[in-house]
């Protein structure tokens, strides 16, 4: 069989051998008829182990949301640093231990009769409430492994809680993070913004969520010139995709601020995964003229500056963009 062969008519071509090794005297209308019908059982078990996977996995993602709600009701902070809820099939334990000032806090999931690796490539989101959380109010992301467990990084004292993001799936971009749509809580109306820490150390600060057209803020730790792709949908539902340049600081972390038009705050969003400078072609045209026109302070503007340099095929799409002095 041939890289291009399609595995379907390899199959055909295995049943078809089969059966003529089988059955030496058939003859080519017999082996036809049998060779069609094999193919059809193989369709049909196929079909089932689907529906059997699918039920699995609605039924496990089922559970852990059911547990997620009742471990809200559990003291589950630093003055208590493990917690288990259980229901007749899963069991979800949480502990946390101190990471300097923060906390390192794991999730575990576990069945004996359902498969955990189903909640593979799930994302999930923590965060800390209270009067020792932080006044804005941050989601620290993490994803499900194939042995159920999620792992939550440099996540402040406070009393945790967490939120499976359904929209989140393991056929997601690689190195993208789907982000929790966003709830107005009492934080966020009291701050005006709100925050998504994600496992590799960036912030993604949403600010004036009220109005026409919210800012976004990327925090990146390591300072790299990157570019970081976020796509969302504005309030008719009309899906939208930007890049965000990231330009070093003299010091401390790179950081920028776009606009983000008709940003619907019910609805999920993405960002990532992060690319080098390089990485766009100049098929890449106008969507770099609207996100160099989406930029709202100066170190961005530096940033694709930078960009132009690196990919002269677009420094005349960047200038053109860029606002007069």
């Amino acid at each position: 069989m041939t890289t291009e062969e399609p595995v379907h008519g390899g199959f055909e071509r295995l049943c078809r051998e089969l059966l003529a090794e089988a059955y030496p005297e058939a003859d080519a209308r017999w082996l036809d008829e049998h060779t069609a019908s094999a193919l059809a059982a193989a369709d049909r078990a196929v079909a089932m182990a689907d529906l059997r996977a699918d039920a699995a996995r609605q039924e496990i993602r089922a559970a852990v949301l059911e547990l997620l709600g009742r471990l809200r009701g559990r003291d589950f902070s630093p003055d208590a640093l493990a917690a288990e809820v259980e229901t007749e099939a899963v069991k979800l334990t949480a502990t946390a231990r101190p990471a300097g000032p923060r906390f390192a806090v794991t999730l575990r999931a576990e069945s004996a009769t359902l498969a955990v690796g189903e909640l593979a490539g799930l994302w999930l989101a923590a965060r800390a409430t209270g009067p020792r959380a932080a006044r804005l109010p941050v989601r620290y992301l993490a994803q499900f492994t194939a042995q159920g467990v999620a792992v939550f990084s440099n996540v402040p004292a406070g009393r945790w809680t967490f939120d499976l993001l359904t929209h989140s799936s393991p056929g997601d971009r690689p190195g993208a993070y789907p982000m929790p749509s966003v709830r107005t809580d009492v934080a966020a109306a009291a701050t005006g913004s709100y925050a998504v820490a994600t496992p590799d150390g960036a912030l993604f600060v949403l600010h004036d969520l009220a109005g026409e057209s919210p800012t976004l803020e990327i925090t990146a730790p390591d300072g790299r010139p990157r570019l970081v792709p976020i796509r969302y949908r504005d309030r008719t539902g009309t899906a939208h995709r930007i890049l965000v340049a990231l330009a070093p600081a003299d010091t401390g972390p790179a950081s920028s601020r776009v606009d983000l038009p008709g940003f619907s705050p019910d609805s999920p969003w993405e960002a990532g995964p992060f690319l080098d400078e390089d990485a766009i072609a100049s098929a890449d045209a106008r969507l770099v003229a609207d996100s160099v026109r989406a930029t709202r302070d100066r170190a961005t503007l530096r940033a694709w500056r930078s960009v132009a340099k690196v990919v002269p095929e677009l420094a005349g799409v960047i200038a053109k963009a860029l606002p007069r002095p």
